[in-house]
Order: structure tokens, then sequence, then C-alpha cells
């Protein structure tokens, strides 16, 4: 047991590792998104951007129960800013998706982290503050 936990953490190391020193041809088109968002404006484009893919996989039934993205509480100039980005196809689905899988959340803690740009559970947090670091390989 004690080997896994080793080799676990030594590929986790060598992972970081690897996405900090990426050249600016390594770096995915999702991550360049990402990094052009302004930084005070990115924890609140990446909770849009989740809210939209928690949308997009519950379905229309919950809009009239939690209008997307009005709970967010962002301005209209805010929102077309971000509706207006160049995108890739599919953004918004993979990152809820990645974001999910990753940290194996459920919908129900998705909802939560988007609305609250944090989440904290089974003894560990997920912040959109840092999340960002992660984009490696989205």
């Amino acid at each position: 047991m004690k080997v896994y936990v080793i080799v676990f953490i030594f590929l986790s190391l060598m992972l970081t590792i690897s996405c900090d020193r990426l050249t600016k041809d390594e770096i995915t088109t999702s991550t360049k998104v990402i990094q052009s968002i302004p930084e005070n404006e990115r924890i609140t484009f990446l909770a849009y951007t989740l809210g939209q893919g928690y949308m997009q996989e519950v379905g229309s039934q919950i809009i009239k129960k939690y209008p997307f993205p009005f709970l967010l509480r962002i301005s209209k100039r805010l929102e077309k800013k971000f509706q207006a980005i160049k995108k890739p196809k599919y953004f918004a689905t993979n990152l809820y998706q990645f974001v999910k899988n990753e940290y194996e959340l459920n919908s129900r803690q998705m909802f939560k982290l988007v609305l609250r740009k944090k989440l904290c559970y089974r003894g560990k947090c997920v912040d959109l503050k840092n999340i960002g670091e992660l984009f490696c390989p989205f």
C-alpha cells in the first residue's frame, strides 16, 4: 500500500511539474481561453462556464427553479462579455465534466461549487481561485 501512495505522489508531482513548464505551443486552447480572462473576472468566468455545463447536464427542467445565470448575480455587461469570448466547441460541457470527474463531485456538489465558487467536502476543498492549476490536461 505504501508503494502505491509513493507512486501516486510521485506521478502527481511529475504532472504538476510538467504542467508548470509548458511552452507557449503546448498550452491547450482551453487553457488559453481561461488565461485570457482578466484575473479579477476569472473566478466569475469559471463559475459562469461551469454553470452553463451544469445546465446542459441537468436540462431545462431545473431552469424554472434555478434561473441561470441570475443566481450568479453577475451584470448583464459581464454576461455578454463572457458569451462573446471565442471558445472551443463544447467548452462548457468539457470543463464541467473535467472538474466533476477530477474532484469526484456529483451534480448537486457541482451546483454548490458554481454558486459558492468554493466547496468543501470529505475533508478537502475545491476553490475556483485555485482550479486554474488543473487545466493543463483540459
